[in-house]
């Protein structure tokens, strides 16, 4: 089934308001959808929208949306409460991992070693942490943090949760932290904090830095996407390209045009 394709009454075109309807469950996705070739290719080329809206937040349909290269987020609409934003970005910044620059700053922070990766043993204190740096604007909801509670139990087609935590050895505090999983052999970040003040720097370089070595030596993954390039200067100083949607989607073997 071609969602893209235009719909015709009895050989008459559609009204403005026939068309707008359309465009709004052509942007509902659906597990169905997803797995429809011909939906996917409309949805890959488009360049009339990028967002669309989910209401199912159940842990395989989320799987199925990364998997087909969605940016997941969520947006709140007052009477109707909190739906999946997922996004088809159009540009990203992926960092070939071989490719990571480490500033001086960091290499010091390093020596210092004072701070420590450790991986999945602080979700609780990351997700409090991200909520208290976005507070308001924070996109992790009570049904979204549910869903990734669950995410985390699952390791199925090729899919992997993963959490880290930068821990201050001195203090014993969580002082950066990210959630994030592996989908078809590639990572990619869902949220991060790090503290900012006087006595803590860098610390959210420091803990991707750490977090990309970790993915390159113990798990042999070498790509990860960090989301959106516009704006983010920081994450093109660590190494970072700015890919097309197209481009995006060719790398990681999802599309090819």
């Amino acid at each position: 089934m071609l969602y893209n394709a235009p719909i015709l009454f009895l050989g008459a075109q559609m009204t403005p308001e026939e068309e707008q309807q359309q465009t709004k469950e052509k942007r509902h996705l659906t597990l169905d959808k997803l797995k429809d070739p011909g939906f996917m290719k409309g949805s890959y080329e488009t360049t009339e929208y990028s967002s669309y809206l989910c209401a199912d937040d159940s842990p395989e349909l989320f799987i199925e949306m990364v998997k087909k290269g969605f940016t997941i987020m969520t947006i709140d609409f007052e009477k109707k409460g909190k739906f999946l934003l997922p996004l088809l970005l159009k540009d990203t910044a992926l960092l070939e991992h071989h490719e990571l620059h480490i500033s001086k700053n960091i290499q010091k922070l390093m020596a210092q070693k004072r701070y420590k990766l450790v991986v999945n043993k602080y979700y609780d204190p990351i997700v409090s942490g991200i909520e208290k740096a976005y507070k308001e604007e924070c996109f992790l909801n009570g049904q979204y943090t549910f869903m990734l509670y669950m995410l985390r139990k699952m390791n199925n087609d090729g899919f992997k949760f993963i959490s880290t935590a930068l821990v201050d050895t001195q203090t014993r505090k969580v002082v950066a932290g990210e959630i994030g999983y592996l989908i078809n052999g590639y990572y990619t970040g869902i949220s991060k904090f790090s503290q900012k003040d006087k006595e803590h720097k860098n610390l959210g370089t420091l803990q991707r830095v750490l977090l990309t070595q970790y993915l390159s030596k113990k798990m042999k993954i070498h790509l990860s996407d960090l989301g959106s390039a516009a704006g983010y200067e920081y994450k093109l100083a660590l190494g970072a390209r700015e890919y097309t949607r197209e481009a995006f989607l060719k790398r990681v073997g999802l599309y090819q045009g």
